[in-house]
């Protein structure tokens, strides 16, 4: 039993008369175990060729930040980076869209809080507290 039918569009992944692996070619007539193409007008045997992958094409190609921008629209929070280096997460209350169009912006989906990010945060805190009591502290 032939596993190509007529109509397939094939490549050849070995012999010599056409291009292996790059020249894809259709199936006309299948007869006893060969296999004949319409392009080429040649015989190969089945375990000469096989069925070509195709790739779709899109008039409009999917969007570079797709999976990330139906993240979004699912719910998750998104971040992007800053110049300085840190994360800054897109807050769906302040009416806020991620700017997906910017050419050289990093996007992600915002990572759960581990306890060292909030450990970390609580220090931030801490410090912006104790940095307001010293500007306090000197403005007497």
């Amino acid at each position: 039993m032939n596993k190509f039918k007529v109509g397939d569009r094939v490549v050849q992944v070995s012999g010599h008369y056409f291009s292996n692996d790059r020249r894809v070619v259709t199936v006309s007539k299948v007869h006893s175990g060969s296999i004949h193409f319409l392009e080429t007008d040649t015989w190969l045997q089945p375990d000469q060729i096989k069925l070509h992958e195709e790739k779709p094409t899109y008039l409009n190609p999917p969007h570079k930040h797709m999976d990330l921008i139906i993240a979004w629209a699912n719910g998750a929070e998104i971040q992007n980076k800053t110049g300085n280096d840190k994360w800054r997460t897109y807050v769906v209350s302040d009416n806020c869209t991620p700017m997906w169009h910017m050419a050289g912006v990093q996007f992600r989906i915002k990572p759960v809080d581990t306890r060292k990010d909030k450990l970390n945060a609580k220090l931030d805190e801490l410090q912006s507290a104790m940095d307001a009591v010293k500007k306090e502290i000197g403005e007497l």
